[in-house]
């Protein structure tokens, strides 16, 4: 039968594939190993592999983007091609400034998002002192430091980004 792979790249087949002459499997993880060597084609599994769960972790930064660039008005690029800009320039003068605050929105919700993830160290190790140890009072402890971190850092981080926001009406 042979053996199961696992991750991005080993695909269930249709087609002719799925008729016996490849097997059943269409696998472009044995496919690249055939061309790249095993470590090469490793690395590339797991390069995609991480590119899929970036992916899936930023549905709500995507979608802050989108609805950032759906608010610039079709006006604004009207004005700018008619001044002799090109699409670079476009981007540089009229979408970055106008989608900076909503790019602010997305720094703040993926830096708490890094911090609150679920294979996070820290938060397994609070848990661990709080329901497991019964340590309440070391656990809020270290939550409210942990807290305090997050926070030092959000500030510096938004103390870094403020400066090149352009909010509109804003002088």
């Amino acid at each position: 039968a042979g053996s199961a792979e696992t991750g991005v790249l080993s695909l269930p087949s249709g087609g002719v594939a799925a008729g016996g002459r490849l097997g059943g499997t269409v696998s472009a993880a044995r496919f690249l190993r055939q061309f790249l060597g095993l470590g090469l084609a490793q690395g590339v599994d797991l390069l995609l592999n991480q590119v899929g769960l970036s992916l899936w972790k930023s549905g709500i930064q995507i979608i802050l983007l989108l609805a950032g660039l759906q608010g610039i008005s079709r006006s604004l690029y009207e004005a700018g091609r008619i001044d002799g800009a090109n699409e670079w320039t476009l981007f540089w003068s009229v979408t970055f400034p106008i989608i900076s605050p909503v790019m602010v929105a997305v720094v703040v919700f993926s830096v708490v998002d890094s911090f609150t993830n679920v294979f996070n160290g820290v938060l397994d190790y609070i848990r661990l002192q709080a329901f497991q140890k019964s340590a309440y009072g070391f656990a809020a402890a270290l939550s409210w430091i942990y807290f305090l971190v997050i926070f030092v850092l959000l500030a510096g981080v938004l103390a870094l980004v403020q400066r090149r926001v352009f909010y509109r009406g804003a002088r």
